[in-house]
């Protein structure tokens, strides 16, 4: 087997006798900072007059235009002139014998080595989404509360830093900071108003839109094989990033254009004066600034912010018009440079009048009026400015962790992405007996668990806290305690998976006046002094859920009550209220709509397999040693089962010597090897009356066929994207149920997929 290394195209000199290994193994979810791919240990390659031309005579510092070892090179491993592995070289060092180089040390490594190389420490606060910026008023909130923004990219949630009720009686009123009734009733009018207040809520962002800025913004690209599924195209993040953060609005320092500017700059906007009081004759200023409302403006509440050299000195809520004075004397300073910015959470137009009274010995002595013409603080939502915060590669790293996805580099800028249970679903079946070395070759018995936990980040929230403290677990946590058949625990380790996200406990509200249960159900993101909280990045998915009978109250920004009974986008931990077939917390809990048991978990859709053949009394751990041929080396993947003899075995990983040609396999015993034509994961789906796009995956399917038998009302329509049927489903106008199914065909197997689609209420 002759072996040619690359770098950027130029072919390396390399040593006859040099050993040189590549390992391959899948990418540890867990941790995504870790290499990814393959790699090799360091080894050699001579210094002769190729090599030194390539890497530009490294060893002489002196040179210009050296080679830069700094980063990381493009380059490939050929077998027999055919591509082998593609990748980087890292150059480590020159070795100099008696003044003279000897060898370079290199190393291989796989295609993005690295996200955590790629990404650093950017937040997702860095990425750009402007396109999703929009104006924050009542309008468009209401929009995104009832139906959607951006073709649903984002929409609005009741997510709330206060205590929502529900009461239809019509003497109920109740409207504060922390509590409020949101019924809708006819006792609106005559000043009394209350119910959803527009401003108390934030947007929520599609995660498929986060995934796209990522590629957007870094050049590489995840594979849709998992992102491509309704079970993530569903998935919304809440968008807070702390307990302060307003949604819109924004802050804005007062320019001052007119009158005296004998204290005032009118072009830094920054008003200075200076006062003494060690001397006679005393001297210090008294000033009095008034901000007005332009008309229509008058019912907004605002902030005044007083800084002193850039330090907050003052800071007070206002309403109407809003006056501050302050005596201005040496303090720590002699001279205090002002300035007066206003804050907003939604648009606020307003004038401003700085007066200005100088006293000497307690006597005034002059006086000055400076204004500021109308100006308008404009209310938008910036969504990179309310993401939680955190880091783009724990965002990922949380999310594969989420739903145990292989991570698979294609080329540089390539990623595959799916679950390990369908990655393993689309390998091949190999049979590799005779290549094997029977002589000599281990039998271990593997890293064995003894005790698994799925959590999420701990709970802030006054609901998810008492749950906590009801059952010692978190909702959504999952602890699980693996024992042998007599029930004693196994002899292993501890796992911990850990997300950076945080769950919350919704509540479904029930009207207070006749105890009946409405389609209202909200989050409370206040702790146990039912004070807002922070809140770690939120994951749900959005159902749009027809309101009923019970409707609510929505108060706009001119602080006037409107009737919500449509519909209204609704938090919750399941894909939809009905068959519940995904769902994003990891234990089997009580749905927080309905209380019937959500069986469909992370850990049962994505963790259980995995974690039943690592329990498994049979599962062992092999390592052999074989020398493959070439058509064999060039087409193996990680997902391949290996048969040998009569035994079937899943790769850990392999190390490829090159120049020995033998590989080092690490393999372990597979139970589940059905290789063989298409697999479809789900076979029946359940849908609401609304129209919706539903994603089926097909596993290991190559070419195949779809129809559609949908009684011929043409209510599903199909689209193929490589392994996934996407069924796109019309709204059901009708009181009835409905009942389609599409057939999928490959060769003499057919698999039947139904859809049932409930009626509108």
């Amino acid at each position: 087997m002759v072996i040619q290394l690359y770098i950027n195209n130029e072919k390396l000199s390399i040593f006859k006798d040099e050993n040189i290994s590549v390992k391959s193994s899948i990418t540890d979810s867990s941790d995504i900072s870790k290499n990814m791919g393959d790699y090799s240990k360091s080894f050699t390659v001579p210094a002769d007059d190729n090599n030194n031309r390539i890497f530009k005579h490294y060893y002489n510092a002196t040179i210009d235009n050296t080679f830069d070892a700094r980063v990381k090179v493009s380059g490939r491993i050929d077998l027999d002139g055919i591509p082998f592995k593609s990748g980087k070289w890292r150059l480590s060092k020159v070795s100099v014998k008696k003044g003279m180089p000897a060898n370079y040390t290199i190393n291989f490594f796989g295609n993005l080595v690295s996200l955590k190389d790629t990404y650093k420490k950017d937040e997702l606060k860095n990425l750009d989404l402007t396109a999703l910026n929009h104006s924050y008023d009542s309008d468009t909130v209401k929009l995104g509360l009832t139906n959607e923004l951006f073709d649903g990219k984002i929409v609005y949630n009741l997510l709330v830093k206060k205590q929502y009720y529900y009461n239809s009686q019509a003497s109920d009123h109740t409207n504060t900071p922390t509590l409020a009734n949101i019924a809708y009733h006819s006792g609106h009018g005559g000043g009394q108003h209350h119910g959803v207040i527009w401003n108390d809520l934030y947007p929520s962002i599609q995660l498929i839109e986060i995934i796209k800025a990522i590629e957007n913004d870094y050049g590489i690209t995840f594979s849709r094989d998992f992102f491509g599924r309704s079970e993530f195209l569903n998935l919304y993040m809440w968008l807070n990033k702390d307990k302060e953060t307003q949604a819109g609005g924004g802050t804005q320092q007062i320019d001052w254009d007119g009158g005296d500017n004998d204290n005032v700059n009118f072009t830094t906007n920054i008003a200075s004066f200076t006062s003494q009081l060690e001397f006679a004759p005393t001297l210090y200023w008294v000033i009095n600034l008034t901000i007005t409302p332009e008309a229509g403006y008058t019912g907004i509440d605002y902030q005044l912010q007083v800084l002193n050299n850039g330090e907050e000195v003052a800071l007070g809520d206002r309403r109407g018009v809003g006056t501050y004075e302050k005596s201005i004397v040496h303090e720590t300073e002699t001279t205090q440079n002002l300035t007066f910015n206003i804050i907003s959470s939604q648009e606020f137009r307003y004038t401003a009048k700085l007066d200005q009274v100088k006293f000497v010995s307690s006597l005034p002595i002059d006086s000055f009026t400076t204004t500021a013409s109308a100006e308008t603080i404009s209310s938008n939502a910036i969504i990179s400015e309310l993401f939680p915060k955190i880091t783009i590669v724990d965002f990922l790293r949380g999310l594969f962790s989420m739903f145990k996805l292989v991570i698979i580099p294609i080329n540089e800028s390539e990623v595959y992405v799916n679950t390990i249970k369908d990655y393993y679903a689309n390998g091949s079946l190999i049979d590799v007996t005779r290549y094997i070395n029977f002589e000599s070759y281990d039998v271990e018995r593997g890293n064995i668990f003894n005790e698994i936990n799925f959590k999420f980040s701990e709970p802030e929230t006054i609901l998810n806290k008492q749950f906590e403290e009801n059952t010692s677990l978190p909702y959504g946590d999952e602890e699980l305690q693996l024992a042998d058949a007599d029930g004693e625990p196994l002899d292993g380790e501890k796992l911990d998976v850990k997300l950076p996200f945080e769950q919350v406990v919704y509540e479904r509200l029930t009207d207070i006046e006749d105890n009946e249960q409405t389609n209202v159900m909200y989050g409370a993101i206040i702790n146990e002094d039912l004070e807002p909280t922070a809140l770690k990045p939120h994951i749900f998915y959005n159902i749009k859920q027809s309101i009923g009978s019970k409707t609510l109250g929505f108060l706009n920004d001119n602080n006037t009550t409107s009737q919500l009974n449509s519909n209204i986008n609704t938090p919750s931990h399941t894909i939809n209220f009905t068959d519940r077939l995904h769902s994003c917390i990891f234990s089997s809990e009580y749905s927080n709509w309905d209380g019937n048991l959500i069986n469909n978990t992370l850990y049962s859709d994505y963790y259980k397999d995995y974690v039943l053949s690592i329990f498994n009394i049979k599962r062992r751990n092999f390592k052999y040693k074989a020398v493959f041929p070439l058509n064999i080396l060039s087409s193996l993947q990680l997902n391949d089962v290996l048969k040998i003899k009569e035994e079937y075995f899943r790769i850990d990983n392999y190390s490829l010597n090159l120049l020995t040609g033998e590989s080092d396999l690490e393999l372990i015993n597979s139970f589940e090897n059905d290789l063989t034509g298409l697999q479809v994961r789900n076979t029946i789906y359940y849908v609401d009356f609304q129209s919706q796009r539903v994603s089926v995956y097909i596993a290991n399917a190559g070419l195949f066929d779809v129809k559609i038998e949908d009684s011929g009302t043409g209510w599903i329509l199909t689209e193929v994207e490589d392994d996934i049927v996407y069924l796109k489903i019309s709204e059901n106008t009708g009181d009835y149920i409905r009942r389609g199914a599409i057939t999928i065909t490959q060769g003499d197997k057919d698999v039947e997929v139904v859809v049932i689609q409930n009626g509108i209420l």
